[in-house]
């Protein structure tokens, strides 16, 4: 049985047995996942993830992941105003090759976006040492103000540190090996970048909790 509805039927059972005359409140905790930050519904805003480190095996999963997070805003209907899709941002990065990279505002505002989701890719693994199946990834989340540049997400960091939300994903041990085919290795890899996405999204609204040894996937 539900732990919350045990507790509940608990305590109704415990006030009809003093003999309470009246209306009963019942309540009843939330143990979802609040948001770490609400986006403005009223202003646009676009999902960047940002790879140009590299980090990420084939430049599609950048585009799965962006996809999930629009997903999640989407349907949970976050933003009155347009939520713009990540692959306009296509043609803005891959003209930074012959260029200087833009600034995240500039981006942003190059998409018409008011407010860019900017997700880096710290780190993106199948394994840690070549032999464990242990898949994990790391993103450093910030929300750019397009207009000003400025950040409004995390709006504090710690003296030294860096100004960045970090979202991570881990498994600690699969029982299964580490893939040894290239098919297998792709599926995966795309398993742990839909999973991230859709974290990425549930950063901005309540959600309901996971347990920490989760599977990625789930």
């Amino acid at each position: 049985m539900n732990t919350r509805l045990l507790l509940a039927s608990t305590l109704f059972l415990a006030l009809v047995g003093c003999n309470i005359a009246g209306p009963a409140l019942f309540l009843v905790s939330d143990d979802r996942t609040p948001a770490v930050h609400e986006l403005d519904p009223k202003r646009t805003a676009v999902v960047f993830i940002d790879d140009r480190n590299s980090v990420l095996p084939m430049r599609t999963l950048r585009d799965r992941i962006a996809k999930a997070a629009e997903t999640q805003i989407l349907k949970q209907k976050l933003l009155e105003a347009d939520l713009i899709s990540s692959e306009s941002l296509q043609a803005v990065i891959a003209a930074e090759r012959f260029s200087k990279p833009q600034s995240i505002a500039q981006i942003g505002r190059s998409v018409g976006a008011d407010q860019v989701i900017w997700a880096t890719v710290d780190s993106f693994r199948l394994t840690p040492d070549g032999s464990t199946h242990a898949p994990s990834a790391i993103l450093r989340v910030k929300i750019i103000d397009s207009k000003t540049g400025e950040r409004l997400f995390p709006l504090k960091a710690e003296a030294g540190q860096d100004p960045s939300y970090v979202l991570a994903i881990a498994e600690r041990n699969r029982a299964t090996p580490v893939p040894s085919t290239n098919a297998d290795r792709i599926r995966e890899q795309q398993e742990i970048a839909d999973t991230l996405g859709r974290r990425l999204g549930e950063l901005f609204f309540k959600h309901s909790s996971r347990n920490p040894d989760s599977k990625i996937g789930s």
